[in-house]
């Protein structure tokens, strides 16, 4: 599953938060860094990106806007004020690109005392030009052992060089043990970031990012141990009944409280907000703690679109008792409908 909803909100972050982003899908990685952007950029914080590539004037392509075609739940973002566009905050200097290399250089390919100096320096930067605050969010600069990176840059190091020699040999084995040493530099600095951050809470935070299809679940597990938290993208609604978060991968909503009178018109509104233009939507249900029939028919019929079209609906995570009650009710056989039971 691309998104479960668990973790915590982008929008929920504070200074002195030391967050991962483990994400799996591109829509789930630019909702929550747009997000996270835009909120900085509204509390009067500066941001600093630090990327894989070498650029400093190219906004990274999770931070550009795309067609409202493809942006998922589009019509559900109010239309945001210039002040908050990163394009433009860029050209400004209240977000500031790095690049892996560029820090790996002025902190000794990444020592962690030096790194904790250069975040410092950072945050006294900032905030003697009057800013807040300081949000750090940066691309995975490190190569895990045995993990290829993208575009054929495998063996690559945090300079920026790659290991000499084909694919066995000597060049082989140069690759893993730079690999091997890279991934123990970078598990140094995160600890390190992660015991700094715990003790002071500085006018700073930071937001990690790794692709999870590029880690096996010991070192992701490893990851996020070094966090406080996982992020995940803010809730769409949430009214104290009903919750309702975004879905990657495929698209969808995870739902969380009541499906009843209580929150018939909330459910309505919040179903609306699935994209029109998807195949397929998911429902996750995992979390829904009340529901009458009417509530899950309108969960059922969420496959059809306000134009009349029937697209494919899955329901994921649910509890005997509701897929009880599909069975009761017959919805369990309305067209294109796909349910994925809790596993018991």
């Amino acid at each position: 599953m691309a998104f479960s909803g668990a973790g915590e909100a982008v929008g929920r972050m504070e200074l002195g938060d030391h967050l991962c982003l483990p994400y799996a899908h591109a829509d789930e990685r630019r909702a929550v860094l747009l997000a996270y952007v835009r909120g900085g950029l509204a509390a009067g914080h500066k941001i600093v990106y630090v990327a894989e590539r070498d650029s400093h004037d190219v906004l990274p392509d999770c931070l550009r806007p795309v067609p409202a075609r493809l942006e998922p739940f589009a019509d559900a973002e109010p239309p945001r004020p210039a002040a908050l566009d990163p394009g433009r905050a860029l050209e400004s200097g209240r977000l500031v690109l790095r690049t892996a290399a560029e820090i790996a250089g002025a902190t000794g390919g990444y020592d962690p005392d030096e790194l904790m100096g250069l975040i410092a320096t950072e945050i006294e930067l900032a905030l003697v030009q009057g800013y807040r605050g300081l949000r750090l969010t940066g691309e995975r600069p490190l190569a895990w052992p045995g993990v290829p990176e993208p575009d054929g840059a495998a063996g690559a190091t945090p300079g920026g060089t790659g290991a000499a020699g084909g694919a066995g040999g000597a060049g082989a084995d140069a690759a893993a043990l730079a690999g091997q040493e890279a991934a123990e530099r970078f598990a140094a600095c995160e600890r390190r970031i992660a015991e700094v951050f715990r003790a002071t809470r500085p006018q700073a935070m930071i937001l990690c990012q790794f692709e999870r299809c590029r880690l096996d679940a010991v070192r992701l597990e490893e990851l996020e141990s070094w966090h406080r938290a996982r992020v995940r993208a803010d809730d769409l609604y949430d009214d104290g009944r009903l919750r309702a978060a975004p879905l990657f991968g495929p698209p969808g909503l995870a739902l969380s409280g009541r499906l009843d009178a209580a929150t018939r018109a909330a459910l309505d509104r919040v179903l609306a907000l699935l994209p029109p233009g998807a195949g397929l939507v998911c429902l996750e249900m995992s979390g829904v703690t009340a529901c009458d029939e009417e509530g899950l028919r309108r969960a059922v019929e969420a496959g059809r679109t306000s134009g009349g079209r029937q697209r494919q609906v899955l329901l994921r995570g649910v509890s005997p008792r509701l897929a009880g009650m599909l069975r009761d009710t017959g919805l369990e056989r309305a067209p294109g409908v796909t349910i994925e039971e809790l596993a018991r």
